[in-house]
Formats: C-alpha cells, structure tokens, sequence
C-alpha cells in the first residue's frame, strides 16, 4: 500500500536534492570558475536550446553540459557565478565624516535659547 506523501517526505527530497547538488558542485568548482568569472564578465551567452557559449566565436564552452547538470536554471548559475567567482573583493576605505565647516549656527542650541 502506497501512501501519499506529506510536507515532510517533501521537504527531505528537497533537503537531499540540493545536498546532492552542493557536493557535485564542489567536485567541480575548480572546471567551474573560469565558467563563473566568464559569465561576469559578459564573455558567454546562452545559446538557443540553453548551452552556454563564447560571444566571440560562438562555439560551445567546454563545461556547458557539466553547468547544465549542476544548475536546473540560468538564474541559479548566475547566482553561484555571484557567490563563486572567485573574485576577492575590493577593500573599500571607510567613509570619512564630513568636516563642519566653520561659523555654521547650531539650530538646536538657537531653538532652546528661544
């Protein structure tokens, strides 16, 4: 006898099919990267039946079927690219307070003076 299935058996199919990803992934992040830093960088398009290929000579990639297997969706390799990349980010000075310029009224103190 088959029982329909509940919230729960769904959320771990879910749970496992994403862990699934996750590892496949990690196995092949390093024939992954170039893939992601092309894709921010605007080098690769996708093709009309969902490969993905180089703008330049419009031939496949060589891990389009691999990027296709990972990611279901565009927008989940775009994410990954995004998270992925590589990239380390660009230190950013901290941002300076604006100096007071001299002379300047202070509304409050006139405020309470009143």
């Amino acid at each position: 006898m088959k029982t329909k299935p509940t919230n729960l058996t769904q959320i771990r199919s879910t749970a496992i099919g994403r862990c699934n990803r996750l590892q496949k992934l990690h196995r092949h992040l390093d024939q992954l990267r170039p893939a992601f830093r092309a894709w921010l960088n605007g080098s690769i398009y996708i093709g009309g039946r969902g490969a993905y290929r180089f703008r330049t000579t419009r031939e496949l990639t060589l891990w389009s079927d691999l990027a296709r297997s990972i990611f279901p969706t565009v927008a989940d390799f775009a994410f990954a690219a995004a998270i992925l990349a590589g990239d380390e980010p660009a230190v950013t000075a901290a941002p300076v307070a604006a100096a007071k310029a001299p002379g300047r009224t202070n509304v409050i103190q006139l405020a309470q003076a009143a």
